[in-house]
């Protein structure tokens, strides 16, 4: 008991100065767009202490935190020299590499990051001031100065375009679309003009255009201009003749030719020892690469994730299909991720629709999702000369780890499928899914959507299954409640592709998110999109159960994991008496509740509530969250209710039968 009490401290202790690290690091950020040097100095101080108290905490040595510590100041003192170099035209960067503190004592840091800055101003010039456009941008959603996507479309074309003449960029070279935007509108045309027909892309193209405000003509003139593709770089995977693999080829067409028969007894040998030899450095291999990567592997003992990326490196030779089938892999899909890996970039949306394993067709779902995840990350992205550069190893390396450690043997796909309550739907109607998940406008996604279906699911049922739809509950003007919920969210976010993340299925943003999160905002977003998966499969007469919705590491022996579940409302009648998750909490105190919900739940105080044993209070400011301990008897924690304390968020009645797609998100549920 003393040692759980001890550990229960220990890991309310980390998530404390987890806590205080994520803090400073965002206030570091905060000083460096300030721009005040002592602020920035004293920021930056304050992270370093922060985070140096974590390591320490986590029981690291103090050589080794000085070392990291170093590492990190000068990333830290990077980014301030980014952010300062970023403001300036070609004249101010070499002035400041001369003058600038920062620079002076680190040329070779200078040098890097004006590079850097030179290579996005000459390929991706759109980019050029890109996090202080969409600052700016949130910052007038909030304020209601922009209401309607076609005034932020408009207005950001328009600021980019400024922010291009005040770096200096000649007018022939300035540009609407960033190469990703180019690349997602020109496979929305190709995919609408193969189904469709030329005159209905066009017709789609023009209605793009028209958000563009002024600048429509500029619009289709950069569409229309022909894309070129850069070398690619070393490091990837090429095929014999140095090119990548075709989508189209079929999975047998790499296998080697079956020996013919009546092979000598020696040759027989000679080819095991071979095989014997090949196993080995596998294993080997395997075995040297960074345990970081998986932490669950133990020295001497490979991991089969590691040890399918060893196998990658030897996708040419002759007996890559039979090593493959021997250690339970299928050769086939390990051949489909090595094509991914080595792809050009701009070609991996081509790639996706001709992978094929020995099944045929890659199918599921998860892998789609998971690979468009970490696309970026494997082969870069651009369509332009000198697009995206591809990232480093490592990063390459662990993203298609993710890759292989994700139902890679075809005998274990329909399992794995049900299981994780993940759809093994063909690929046409998994791909408006696919396209949200690459970044692909919408309007594509939702004319793919058309005429999709979705399979019955087999989920067991248990207390809180809802069928749908859902029974009438008191309640009152649902539709203006639920605009305004969904309008407020997406105007108040902030981050990294906030946007973007809001306007993609909850399944999707929910599997984008890591787990577990790295900081608040990103607990936040996954109890959003969490919430929403759950009243997507409550609306599909599933049990709306989430595990791994949300994180707090101060939770003790459930291991920091939230579970969301949508339960049933209750009675109206007697005060919504019997009713339990997140149901009941929309029925009874309104939809408005579900977001300062889950934000207090990510930043909110734990403590044991003080009139029922087993249960926890979460408070943060005004708003209340109780949380339950081992529902039938399961080691997770799960939300009764939550509500706001002073009333500053009203409680109204919701109208449950009003709910028929997800609260937050853009794409609804499949018809």
């Amino acid at each position: 008991i003393a040692d759980n009490g001890r550990a229960t401290r220990n890991r309310a202790a980390l998530g404390t100065l987890a806590n205080r690290r994520s803090e400073a690091e965002q206030e570091h950020a905060a000083a460096i767009v300030g721009g005040d040097r002592a602020k920035i100095a004293e920021a930056r101080r304050e992270a370093l202490d922060s985070w140096r108290a974590e390591r320490r905490a986590r029981g690291d040595g103090e050589a080794e935190i000085n070392a990291a510590a170093r590492a990190l100041e000068r990333e830290y003192r990077k980014t301030a020299l980014r952010h300062r170099l970023a403001q300036m035209d070609e004249a101010g960067i070499t002035r400041a590499l001369d003058g600038d503190e920062d620079a002076k004592a680190d040329p070779g840091m200078a040098r890097e990051v004006a590079g850097d800055i030179r290579q996005i101003r000459r390929d991706d010039p759109a980019r050029v001031g890109e996090a202080s456009i969409e600052r700016d941008i949130a910052a007038k959603k909030r304020d209601g100065r922009i209401d309607t996507p076609e005034e932020e479309t408009a207005y950001r074309y328009k600021r980019r375009l400024e922010a291009q003449a005040r770096r200096g960029i000649p007018e022939h070279q300035r540009r609407l679309l960033t190469n990703d935007e180019r690349t997602a509108l020109a496979a929305d045309y190709l995919r609408i003009e193969s189904s469709q027909g030329k005159d209905a892309a066009d017709a789609w193209l023009d209605d793009q255009a028209q958000w563009t405000g002024l600048h429509a003509e500029r619009f289709k003139a950069e569409l229309n201009a022909p894309p070129a593709f850069p070398e690619a770089p070393a490091g990837r995977l090429p095929d014999r003749e140095g090119r990548v693999e075709p989508a189209q080829a079929s999975p047998d067409a790499a296998k080697p030719p079956v020996p013919p028969t009546g092979q000598s007894p020696g040759r027989d040998s000679e080819r095991a020892a071979a095989r014997d030899a090949l196993r080995n450095k596998i294993d080997a291999e395997a075995d040297t690469l960074d345990r970081d990567y998986d932490p669950g592997q133990k020295p001497g003992q490979p991991s089969r994730i590691k040890r399918a990326f060893a196998l990658l490196k030897l996708v040419d030779d002759p007996a890559f299909d039979e090593l493959a089938r021997e250690f339970h892999y299928d050769p086939a899909r390990l051949r489909a991720v090595a094509r991914l890996l080595g792809a050009k970039p701009g070609d991996y949306a081509a790639l996706l629709a001709g992978l094929a394993d020995e099944n045929g067709p890659i199918n599921d779902f998860a892998f789609f999702t998971l690979y468009a995840a970490h696309a970026r990350d494997l082969i870069g992205t651009g369509a332009a000369p000198g697009g995206r550069p591809v990232p480093s190893e490592d990063r390459r390396i662990s993203a298609v780890l993710h890759l292989l450690g994700h139902d890679l043997s075809s005998s274990v796909r329909g399992e794995l499928a049900r299981r994780q309550d993940v759809n093994s739907e063909p690929f046409p109607q998994i791909a408006p899914d696919l396209l949200a998940a690459l970044g692909i406008t919408s309007a594509a996604a939702l004319w793919l959507r058309r005429g999709r279906r979705t399979k019955p699911d087999h989920e067991a049922s248990v207390r809180g299954h809802v069928a749908g739809p859902f029974k009438q509950t008191p309640g009152g003007n649902e539709s203006a409640r639920l605009a305004a919920v969904r309008s407020s969210t997406l105007r108040d976010s902030t981050g990294p592709r906030s946007v973007e993340f809001f306007r993609q299925s909850p399944q999707q943003a929910f599997q984008s998110t890591r787990w577990p999160p790295i900081n608040a905002q990103e607990n936040v977003r996954r109890g959003l999109a969490a919430a929403d998966v759950a009243l997507e499969k409550a609306l599909r007469g599933q049990a709306g159960i989430v595990g791994d919705a949300m994180y707090r590491a101060d939770l003790g022996r459930t291991g920091g994991s939230i579970t969301f579940r949508w339960g049933t409302p209750g009675d109206p009648g007697k005060g919504y008496t019997g009713g339990l998750g997140l149901s009941h909490l929309i029925a009874k105190h309104g939809i408005e509740h579900i977001r300062p919900m889950v934000e207090t739940i990510a930043r909110g105080k734990i403590s044991p509530h003080p009139k029922s044993p087993g249960r926890l209070l979460v408070e943060h400011g005004d708003q209340l969250v109780v949380l339950a301990r081992d529902y039938s008897k399961a080691r997770e924690i799960w939300i009764i209710t939550s509500y706001s304390r002073k009333k500053i968020v009203r409680d109204v009645p919701f109208d449950l039968s009003r709910l028929r797609r997800p609260i937050f998100f853009e794409l609804p549920s499949s018809p």
